[in-house]
């Protein structure tokens, strides 16, 4: 943490900046096969609200496993400067979150209102496939 002066301000990415960093230091990271950490699982996290600024954020950073000269100033320019489509977020998160009220409540009408969201806004296809398995791996990591 010392030798990479600790998180940079990457709104809704933090954790995946610093892994990102800590890979292109040379440092090995590994799963110690204990859960050391409960992991809050909620409607309103980051991840559900923001979902579409962190999977746009995520491919910036993902560039950093590259070999890109100045990332780490490239990447904060890129982040500060990443510009959202407030409706398009509204939608991406309005989706997932009847995604996670079906998947509690398993009704008709949850299932419903989800696949007519998901058909009013197709592009949020690829980005609820992508959460289904990122959850999936969670739920196998922290076993929710």
């Amino acid at each position: 943490m010392r030798l990479l002066n600790g998180y940079r301000l990457v709104d809704s990415a933090e954790d995946y900046d610093f892994v990102i960093r800590s890979l292109r230091s040379h440092f090995k990271l590994a799963y110690q096969g204990e859960v050391l950490l409960q992991y809050r699982y909620r409607l309103d996290s980051i991840s559900r609200s923001n979902g579409l600024r962190q999977e746009k954020i995520n491919k910036i950073l993902q560039k950093g496993l590259s070999d890109q000269k100045n990332w780490e100033e490239w990447s904060l320019n890129q982040v500060r400067n990443l510009r959202i489509d407030a409706s398009e977020e509204h939608k991406l998160s309005n989706i997932l979150q009847l995604g996670v009220s079906f998947k509690r409540s398993r009704k008709l009408g949850d299932m419903v209102r989800l696949v007519w969201n998901i058909f009013l806004y197709p592009k949020s296809v690829l980005s609820i496939t992508k959460r289904i398995l990122i959850d999936k791996k969670i739920q196998q990591i922290f076993s929710i």
